[in-house]
């Protein structure tokens, strides 16, 4: 059950097996609107020799149901929106708290969530070919 971002006082809400207590939205900033999107944003996929990347932007009324200390668990992540297997949430965007971002292994394979070495060659070796591009593009 999400908050409605109309009320004005704090209720207590169970998330997850777990009771959360929310914040009155009258008490945040007046400029805060500005920074939730009015769904849930999803970025373009990035990598580097090890990793395939990707953040995720959330609305206020999910990042007021989540916990804030720590990353999440697939579990609980999946509550409020989805993305294909595979995927771990390793950090937060210090600057911007209710940004999440992902990662999983190169070549993983997206509906089993599992690594599958060619697909993991063939994802490399396009990496290795992007930088080598950008490498000899740049001098």
């Amino acid at each position: 059950v999400l908050p409605d971002c109309n009320e004005k006082c704090s209720k207590v809400y169970k998330v997850s097996n777990k009771l959360l207590l929310s914040t009155p939205i009258n008490t945040q900033k007046k400029n805060m609107d500005d920074k939730f999107p009015h769904e849930i944003l999803y970025s373009q996929k990035y990598n580097d020799a090890q990793y395939e990347f990707r953040h995720v932007v959330l609305t206020r009324e999910v990042f007021m149901c989540i916990p804030k200390s720590r990353v999440l668990m697939e579990d609980e992540w999946r509550q409020y929106f989805t993305m294909s297997k595979g995927w771990e949430n390793y950090a937060r965007h210090q600057p911007e708290p209710h940004i999440l971002l992902f990662r999983r292994p190169l070549g993983t394979d997206p509906d089993t969530g599992k690594v599958d070495p060619e697909l993991e060659r063939a994802a490399k070796a396009r990496y290795a070919q992007e930088v080598q591009q950008y490498c000899y593009a740049s001098t």
